[in-house]
C-alpha cells in the first residue's frame, strides 16, 4: 500500500524496546503504521539509540522523571511540531504536563490521540490521585487531555475509568495491541518443536514452563519461584524458562529470587529480542504469568498466538479481557501460590485440557493478528 504522505509523531517517554514491555509494543506499532505514514518516535534521554525494527527516533534531552523536565520535554515537542508539522501525534502513557501539547495541537488543528497504559496507572483518576499539583490545577490539565481527538485504552478497565471521569464516551476506544503472526505462531508439528528444543538444549520429554516479563514484584514472579521449588521436586522432568530484564530498582530482589531456585531446575535467558521470545514460547508446554497489576499484558497475546496453555491472574479490565477461565486458559487470584501450584499440576496431568486450552487460545488470538488490528488502527490514524 502506498504511503499517504502524512506524518505521525509517537510520543514515548521511555523507549527501550530491547527490554520489552511498552517500548516493544510502541516499536511494533510504529513499524505497522510506517507502511502508510511517515512515522517518528519522539523520546527522552531514557531511550535506546536505535529501534530494533528500524523506526526513526528523535531523542530530546530531558528526564521525564522530574516534573520540571517533563514541562521542558513537552515544550521541546511543541517546537518540533512547529518545525516538522505532523498531521497526527500519538501520546503513549500520558502525564499531566502533556496537556500543554494537547492544547497547542488543538490550536494547530493536529489530530491528537492519547493511549492510557503503563501498568493500569494512567487513567484520569490515577493521574489525579498521584499528582503533587493542587487538585484544581490537575483537573485543568486533565480537562485539556480529555480534549484529544481519541482516547485509547489497551483494556476495558481504563476505558471504564475514563468514562466514569466524564471524558466523552464517543472518543474512548478499546484498542488491543497487534502482533505479527509470522513471528508469533505455534510450532509446525511435533518434529519442529522437538528440533527447536534440541537447538536450545532441551529434551523432548521435558515439561517446559515459561515466564516472560520484567522480574519485579508486581509481576508475581516471587509466587512462581515459591511454587517452583516444590514443582521441580515433584516433577523431575520440569524446567522453568525465565526471560525478561531486571529493573535496576529490583535487581537485588530479582537475583535473590533466582537464587532460591535449585540449580538445573530453571534457565534464565535475561532480556531477549522478540524472535527469541517467540522461540521460548514455541518450545514451552505452558506459559505462567501470575501478575498482580497489568494494563493488559500483551505477552498473553504472544502466548495465545504460540498455541500453548496459559495460567494467569484474574484481573478485571486487563488480563480477564483476554483469558476466559477453563476455555482458553486458567485464571487464579493474584497472590495465591496454592492455586498457582494446583493449576500447573492440573495442566501437567491432563493432556486433553492442555490441548484444548492451547487450541482455543490460538483461535482467540486471531483478532490480534497484525493485519486485523491494522484496519482498526488505520481507522483511528487516517
Amino acid at each position: 500500500m502506498q504511503k499517504s504522505g502524512k506524518k505521525v509523531f509517537i510520543i514515548q517517554r521511555e523507549f527501550i524496546p530491547s527490554k520489552g514491555g511498552d517500548s516493544r509494543r510502541i516499536d511494533e506499532l510504529a513499524f505497522m503504521l510506517s507502511s502508510n505514514f511517515d512515522v517518528k518516535i519522539i523520546s527522552t534521554s531514557l531511550c535506546e539509540d536505535e529501534s530494533p525494527l528500524g523506526n526513526c527516533i528523535i531523542k530530546l534531552k530531558a528526564n521525564p522523571l522530574n516534573f520540571i523536565s517533563r514541562w521542558i520535554f513537552s515544550l521541546k515537542i511543541i517546537f518540533l511540531i512547529l518545525k516538522e508539522k505532523p498531521d497526527t501525534i500519538y501520546i503513549n502513557a500520558p502525564y499531566l504536563e502533556i496537556s500543554i501539547l494537547v492544547f497547542f495541537s488543538k490550536i494547530l488543528k493536529i489530530k491528537t490521540i492519547i493511549n492510557m497504559t503503563l501498568m493500569g496507572q494512567d487513567g484520569p483518576f490515577d493521574l489525579l490521585n498521584k499528582t503533587k499539583y493542587p487538585k484544581f490545577l490537575a483537573k485543568l490539565f486533565l480537562y485539556f487531555i480529555g480534549k484529544s481527538d481519541y482516547i485509547l485504552s489497551l483494556g476495558t478497565g481504563l476505558a471504564k475509568q475514563a468514562i466514569e471521569y466524564g471524558w466523552e464516551k464517543e472518543k474512548i476506544k478499546v484498542l488491543y495491541p497487534s502482533k505479527d503472526p509470522k513471528i508469533y505462531h505455534p510450532a509446525f508439528g511435533k518434529e519442529e518443536k522437538a528440533n527447536l528444543r534440541r537447538n536450545y538444549g532441551f529434551r523432548e520429554n521435558e515439561f517446559l514452563v515459561c515466564f516472560i516479563g520484567y522480574l519485579v514484584p508486581r509481576k508475581g514472579f516471587q509466587d512462581l519461584v515459591f511454587v517452583w521449588q516444590e514443582i521441580s521436586k515433584e516433577i523431575k522432568e520440569a524446567k522453568l524458562l525465565v526471560a525478561g530484564s531486571m529493573r535496576e530498582k529490583y535487581k537485588i530482589w530479582a537475583e535473590d529470587q533466582l537464587s532460591k531456585l535449585e540449580k538445573g531446575s530453571f534457565i534464565y535467558f535475561g532480556a531477549v529480542p522478540r524472535e527469541k521470545v517467540a522461540d521460548i514460547l514455541r518450545i514451552s508446554d505452558l506459559f505462567v504469568f501470575p501478575t498482580y497489576l497489568e494494563g493488559l499484558g500483551a505477552v498473553l497475546i504472544e502466548a495465545m498466538m504460540s498455541g500453548i496453555p496459559i495460567i494467569t491472574t484474574n484481573l478485571d479490565g486487563s488480563t480477564a479481557d483476554l483469558i476466559r477461565n477453563a476455555e482458553n486458559g486458567l485464571l487464579i487470584n493474584p497472590g495465591d501460590p496454592v492455586a498457582l501450584k494446583s493449576a500447573i499440576l492440573k495442566i501437567y496431568n491432563d493432556k486433553n485440557l492442555r490441548e484444548n486450552l492451547a487450541k482455543n487460545a490460538y483461535e482467540a488470538s486471531k483478532e490480534f493478528w497484525e493485519e486485523e488490528a491494522k484496519k482498526k488502527y488505520l481507522e483511528i490514524f487516517s
